[in-house]
């Protein structure tokens, strides 16, 4: 795991539109010029490896939800971040293949720290059960 912050470059962009299904693809069009401008956009990426991490535009006009994109072993997904207060609750849209499950949390751990520190995510927030990507 060497995950990096860098800057969002538009050749990124394109990996990102490809990498992500139609409903990713949907969502990250819905705010319009995320994209536009990428110098203020950055993402925790292992280009080794070909995983990366990047906060989501907010889906609607006003959301609760923090979206983050984790792309990991081909698939792309995403993980919900609801904050109440100084509570928060995560939950992943789906969860990988339970042979690499492991792997998959570790390097997902590995990504937010390089990420915190551009963006206000307590760690805490990840103690997702690995059975069902919810938070414990």
């Amino acid at each position: 795991m060497s995950y990096k912050l860098e800057k969002i470059t538009s050749n990124d962009v394109e990996k990102i539109f490809s990498d992500a299904d139609e409903t990713k693809q949907s969502r990250l069009r819905a705010r319009g010029g995320f994209f536009f401008d990428c110098s203020d956009i950055s993402w925790a990426i292992d280009r080794g490896r070909g995983s990366y991490l990047l906060r989501a535009p907010t889906v609607g006009a006003r959301s609760d939800y923090v979206h983050f994109y984790f792309h990991f072993q081909s698939t792309v997904y995403e993980l919900r971040v609801k904050r109440f207060g100084q509570k928060e609750t995560a939950k992943l849209d789906q969860l990988p293949p339970e042979a690499i499950r492991d792997e998959f949390f570790d390097e997902l751990k590995a990504a937010f720290l390089v990420l915190q520190s551009e963006y206000d995510v307590p760690l805490y927030a990840l103690n997702l059960d690995e059975t069902d990507g919810s938070q414990q």
